[in-house]
C-alpha cells in the first residue's frame, strides 16, 4: 500500500499479484479501493470473485497466464517486489522471474541468496575486510557445542537465529545455561542452519543504498532503542512498535564511516537496486555490519527521512528510481552472450 500511495501515476499503470501460503498466485486487476480490509489490516482478500490464478509460463515477456485456460491476463514491464524471507527475498523468486524473462526491482539472485544466507554473507564480508559480529554456523545434522563451549568463545549473554530467516523470528538472547537448549531448538525450527553470534553492547543503525553499479548511500538513521534486542514484537506489533531516529546520532566521521562500509556492503554483496545495510554501533564508536535488508520494508514512506528530500529525493521519485534501475540492470543482461552459434 505504501509503494501504490507514491507510485508516479502519471508514468506507471499498476496491477497487483497476491500470493497465498500455498503459493499460489492470483492476479488482482483494477485501482486499489476496496481489495483490502482496512488501513490497519492489509490483507488482501484473495476469494474476489475478479482474482485468477495465474502464473508465468518461460520466457514470456511478462505475460501472465491464466493456469485454467492458458489465456494470457495481463502484461507487466516490471514486476515490484515486496516480499520478506523464505521464498521471496532470497533468490528464489527472483530466478523464477529471470527464467521468465521480467524484470523485477531489488536485488538478483545471488545478491538475494547472500542477503538472505546470514552465514554466507558473514563469510563474503570478512574476506572483503568488512567488520561483522563473531558468529559460529551450527547445522541440524551436526555437533552442537554445550553452552560453556559456545560463551567461551563469543561471550555471555549470547544471540541464537537461524542463518536464513527474517523479521527477527526464531532469534533469542541466551543469558545462561538454562536459556541454552531450547533457544538452539527455536532456532533450528526456522532453518537447518543457526547462527551462535556474540552480544553487542551499543546501538542499532540503518543505512539505505540506492543505486546498481555506483550505489549512493544516504544518511544513516538509528533505532529508538526501547530495550536490547529488536524482536518482531518491536518491528512489528502496533504498541510495541520502535521508531527510527532520523539522523543517527553520531559524529560527522563516524556518519561517513557508516555509509561508506554501507556502500561497500552492498557492492560486495552484489546488491542492486535498492537494500538496507543494518550496524551495530559500539560503546566505543567502533562500528560492525549486523546484516543486508535486500527488500527493506517500505513502512519508511509514511515517516521519509528528512536526509532524502535534501538530497533531492520525494518518496515517488524514490520508487520511480527503484523500477528505473530494475530495468536498466535487466537491459545490462539481455546483452550478454548466451550461447556460441
Amino acid at each position: 500500500m505504501n509503494v501504490i500511495k507514491v507510485l508516479d501515476r502519471g508514468k506507471f499503470d499498476y496491477f497487483l499479484v497476491g500470493i497465498d501460503k500455498s503459493g499460489r498466485w492470483f492476479y488482482c486487476p483494477g485501482d486499489l479501493e476496496g481489495k483490502f480490509i482496512t488501513n490497519t489490516d492489509t490483507t488482501l482478500k484473495l476469494d474476489t470473485p475478479s482474482f485468477r490464478q495465474v502464473t508465468f509460463t518461460g520466457p514470456t515477456g511478462g505475460a501472465l497466464v491464466n493456469i485454467e485456460n492458458g489465456e494470457t491476463v495481463d502484461h507487466c514491464d516490471v514486476v515490484f517486489t515486496v516480499l520478506h524471507g523464505i521464498n521471496g527475498e532470497d533468490g528464489t523468486v527472483q530466478g523464477l522471474l529471470t527464467l521468465a524473462g521480467v524484470p523485477y526491482t531489488g536485488g538478483g539472485i545471488l545478491g538475494s541468496a547472500l542477503g538472505m544466507d546470514k552465514d554466507m554473507q558473514k563469510r563474503v564480508l570478512r574476506d572483503a575486510g568488512i567488520p561483522v559480529t563473531k558468529s559460529i554456523t551450527l547445522y541440524s545434522y551436526g555437533a552442537i557445542p554445550d553452552f560453556e563451549t559456545a560463551a567461551g568463545e563469543l561471550g555471555c549473554p549470547l544471540i541464537s537465529k537461524p542463518a536464513c530467516s527474517g523479521s527477527s523470528i526464531g532469534v533469542r538472547k541466551i543469558q545462561n545455561k538454562s536459556e541454552y537448549a531450547d533457544a538452539v531448538r527455536e532456532a533450528f525450527s526456522y532453518a537447518p542452519k543457526i547462527l551462535l553470534e556474540e552480544f553487542i553492547r551499543g546501538r542499532e543503525v540503518e543505512c539505505y543504498v540506492l543505486g546498481n553499479e555506483n550505489p549512493k548511500a544516504f544518511s544513516p538513521g538509528e533505532v529508538d532503542m526501547r530495550g536490547d534486542l529488536y524482536s518482531y514484537e518491536a518491528k512489528y506489533q502496533r504498541a510495541a512498535r520502535w521508531g527510527i531516529i532520523y539522523p543517527a546520532k553520531t559524529g560527522e566521521k563516524t556518519k561517513a564511516e557508516i555509509m561508506r562500509l554501507a556502500e561497500k556492503t552492498f557492492t560486495v554483496l552484489e546488491g542492486s537496486g535498492f537494500a538496507r545495510v543494518d550496524f551495530f554501533l559500539k560503546e566505543d564508536d567502533s562500528i560492525l555490519v549486523n546484516e543486508i535488508n535486500t527488500i527493506p520494508g517500505f513502512t519508511f514512506l509514511r515517516s521519509f527521512p528528512k536526509e532524502w528530500e535534501d538530497a533531492g529525493f520525494s518518496c515517488s521519485s524514490i520508487i520511480t528510481c527503484i523500477i528505473e534501475l530494475a530495468v536498466n540492470r535487466y537491459i545490462m543482461y539481455t546483452k550478454i552472450k548466451t550461447c556460441f552459434k
